[in-house]
């Protein structure tokens, strides 16, 4: 999120205790995100000083390769690294009001959806395997 408006800043001290976690050194971190980069057809340019900057909090938001590559290597999204920052303006806090309304919509019609399909009746071949 390179925008002006990113509503959340990368926590420095999140990214390091997920590093920590993994027992990598910020080298290997930085490596590893390269290689995961290349996996997923996202190159990118990860370095040793660059996670010390994100670390430091130098960088509030890296580069979308970069989330990408991250949340692929810790299995979690990289929401879990970030925190909200406080809205620049009156305007800044209406466009977040609005996409967060936005995003609740299309969660509550998902929920509604996941909802219904468990409270279903089960399909007789689910339960007990197919007719004969």
């Amino acid at each position: 999120m390179h925008s002006e408006y990113a509503p959340h800043q990368l926590v420095g001290s999140r990214l390091r205790a997920v590093r920590l976690s993994f027992g990598l050194s910020q080298e290997a971190f930085a490596d590893t995100v390269k290689a995961v980069g290349l996996d997923i057809g996202e190159p990118n340019f990860c370095s040793k000083r660059l996670v010390q900057k994100w670390e430091a909090g130098v960088h509030g938001m890296p580069a979308a390769r970069y989330r990408h590559a991250i949340e692929k290597l810790t299995g979690e999204p990289f929401s879990y690294l970030c925190a909200p920052t406080a809205p620049k303006d009156r305007t800044d806090a209406a466009r977040r009001v609005s996409r967060a309304i936005a995003t609740m919509t299309v969660l509550e019609a998902e929920l509604f959806d996941l909802h219904a399909f468990l409270n279903r009746e089960p399909e007789p071949e689910a339960e007990y395997g197919p007719r004969q």
